[in-house]
């Protein structure tokens, strides 16, 4: 009887270990979360290079200011553009693996996003 429910849990364990990190759905979501984090470092990383290139305005002068204003509105712009086709990219990956696992688009982006 011991041996029997030895068994089952550890068939139950299996289940579970080869749902969570073997099974498509993991490889597919798990590719998704590693696009998705790849792409926030690469917006965070051209934020970081605009705020470096921006030029610092003197208190008093206007039209430095209004470079400043126009430099920050521009990479915000530019991180929200890079955000929003990161997601897009990152999207439409995880769609073409859940309609084709076996498709080439899928297992070279598998490949790509371990």
């Amino acid at each position: 009887m011991k041996a029997a429910i030895i068994v089952v849990v550890l068939g139950l364990a299996g289940f579970l270990v080869w749902q969570k990190l073997f099974s498509p759905t993991a490889r597919i979501e798990r590719a998704y979360l590693t696009c998705m984090k790849e792409a926030e470092v690469a917006g965070d990383r051209r934020k970081s290079d605009l705020a470096a290139k921006a030029p610092t305005a003197k208190m008093n002068d206007p039209a430095g200011a209004v470079t400043n204003a126009m430099t920050q509105g521009t990479g915000q712009a530019m991180q929200a553009m890079v955000q929003s086709l990161s997601g897009a990219m990152c999207g439409a990956l995880r769609a073409s693996c859940r309609s084709n696992f076996n498709g080439g688009a899928c297992q070279g982006a598998l490949a790509r996003y371990k």
